[in-house]
C-alpha cells in the first residue's frame, strides 16, 4: 500500500511542472487592473515557478519573462493563447496554457468630440476623431449612420470624394464569448478647401509692343479661385498699390528691371483652419532676345567624293557683336543642297563658341550645301523670341 501511494505521487508530481491549462475572459478593457494580469495566477494544479512564457498568437502584450498580460497593449479583440514553459528534465509535462479571450474595445465613449476634415484630404483616419485611453482595437468594422453617401474603405475616408458636409461614422466590434458588443460614434464635419484657382503664365519677348501690357489685369490669369483673395509680390516691381490691387503695368517692370521672370501671388484664406492657406502664382515672363548679329557657322572643310562614307562633320558657332550667357541651347538647323533635311538638337555655348556634330548621313551624295540656323533658344527658356 506504502508502495502504491508513492508510485502515484512520483507521477503527479510529474506530470503538474507548468500547471494544468485554464481559460480566462477578459471584457472590461479599461480596468486598470487588467494592466497588470499575472498569467501564472491562472494557471491550474501545483505549477512550479521560474518558468518563461509564450505569446504564441503574438498578441504583443505579454512580457514572456514575467508572465504579466497587459490587454491595453492587445490591439485586437480575440482569443489568445499563452504558453508556460518549465525547463526541468525531471517533468514528464512541462507546458500548461493559458487561453485568454479579449473582449472588443471600440473606445471610450460611446460618443466622441465632433471631428473636422478638409475637402481637398483624400485619405482621413477615422480612428484619429475616437478620444480617449487606451487606443481602441483596430479589428472593428466602421459604417455611416448619417450624412450623404461618404466613399471610404475601412478606417480611412475619402473627404475629397465625399464633399462638404456633415457626417456621423458608427465604430463596433462584436460580442465575442460572454463579452458584449462595443460600440463608439464620431462625427464628422468636412469643410471646404481654399480654392486660389488654376494659372496661366504671360511669357513675352522684349521686343514684343509693351503698350499692350500697360494695365494687365491679373485676375485674368485666373481659372476657378475663391473670390476675397489677396494679392502679394516677391520680385520688388511694387506694381501693386495694396493686397487688393490686380492691376500691373508689364512696360513698367520691363523699362525698370529689363527680362526676367516676375511672380505675383493670390492667397486664399480657409473657411475653418482644419484646412490650410492655398496660394496661386502668377509669373510675368519677360525672355531676352539674343542677338547673333555677325556670329559665324563654320563646318569642317569641303571633301572628296571617295570620302563621304567615312567623312566627319563638326559644326562650330561663334558669338557675334552680343555674348551669349553658357549653357545649353536647343538648335535647329536646316540644310540644303543634293540633299535637303532639318534637325534639332541640343548643345552647349561655353566662353562663347558651341560646337555640335552634323551627321555624315545629311551628306550623302556629291555636290554644295548650304546649312542655315533656323532657331536657337536656352533649353530651360520659353522659345518667345
Amino acid at each position: 500500500m506504502l508502495v502504491f501511494f508513492f508510485l502515484l505521487f512520483h507521477s503527479t508530481s510529474n506530470a503538474q511542472c507548468a500547471g494544468v491549462d485554464n481559460q480566462v475572459t477578459i471584457c472590461d478593457i479599461t480596468n486598470p487592473a487588467n494592466q497588470n494580469i499575472n498569467l501564472f495566477n491562472y494557471l491550474l494544479g501545483s505549477p512550479m515557478t521560474g518558468g518563461t512564457w509564450i505569446d504564441n498568437d503574438r498578441s504583443g502584450g505579454l512580457n514572456p519573462a514575467t508572465g504579466i498580460l497587459n490587454v491595453t497593449q492587445i490591439n485586437q479583440s480575440g482569443t489568445f493563447e499563452y504558453i508556460y514553459v518549465v525547463n526541468n528534465s525531471a517533468c514528464f509535462d512541462d507546458r500548461a496554457s493559458i487561453t485568454v479571450t479579449i473582449g472588443g474595445y471600440a473606445g471610450i465613449g460611446v460618443e466622441n468630440p465632433p471631428g473636422s476634415a478638409c475637402d481637398d484630404n483624400d485619405s482621413v483616419n477615422l480612428f484619429q476623431f475616437i478620444g480617449g485611453s487606451p487606443n481602441p482595437q483596430i479589428n472593428g468594422n466602421w459604417s455611416q449612420v448619417s450624412g450623404t453617401p461618404a466613399i471610404f474603405n475601412g478606417n480611412i475616408l475619402d473627404a475629397a470624394a465625399t464633399g462638404i458636409g456633415s457626417y456621423r461614422f458608427r465604430y463596433s466590434l462584436p460580442a465575442i464569448g460572454s463579452c458584449p458588443e462595443s460600440v463608439t460614434f464620431v462625427n464628422l464635419n468636412i469643410y471646404p478647401a481654399p480654392k486660389p484657382g488654376t494659372t496661366r503664365d504671360l511669357t513675352i519677348c522684349e521686343t514684343a509692343d509693351f503698350s499692350l501690357y500697360t494695365n494687365l489685369n491679373l485676375l485674368d490669369f485666373l481659372i476657378g479661385q475663391d473670390s476675397g483673395g489677396r494679392w502679394t509680390e516677391e520680385s520688388g516691381t511694387s506694381e501693386l498699390s495694396g493686397p487688393f490691387d490686380t492691376f500691373i503695368n508689364v512696360q513698367n517692370i520691363y523699362n525698370a528691371f529689363g527680362p526676367g521672370k516676375y511672380e505675383f501671388k493670390y492667397t486664399v484664406l480657409p473657411s475653418h483652419p482644419i484646412c490650410n492657406i492655398k496660394t496661386a502664382t502668377v509669373s510675368i515672363i519677360i525672355e531676352n532676345q539674343l542677338d547673333f548679329t555677325n556670329s559665324t557657322l563654320v563646318v569642317d572643310s569641303d571633301i572628296c567624293e571617295n570620302e563621304i562614307a567615312t567623312a566627319v562633320y563638326t559644326a562650330t558657332l561663334t558669338q557675334g557683336v552680343e555674348a551669349i550667357p553658357n549653357g545649353n541651347y536647343t538648335i535647329q538647323y536646316q540644310i540644303t543642297g543634293a540633299f535637303n533635311s532639318t534637325r534639332t538638337i541640343v548643345a552647349a555655348f561655353n566662353s562663347g563658341i558651341m560646337t555640335f556634330p552634323i551627321p555624315r548621313t545629311s551628306f550623302p551624295a556629291v555636290g554644295a550645301y548650304t546649312i542655315k540656323i533656323l532657331n536657337i533658344h536656352e533649353t530651360t527658356g520659353y522659345n518667345t523670341c
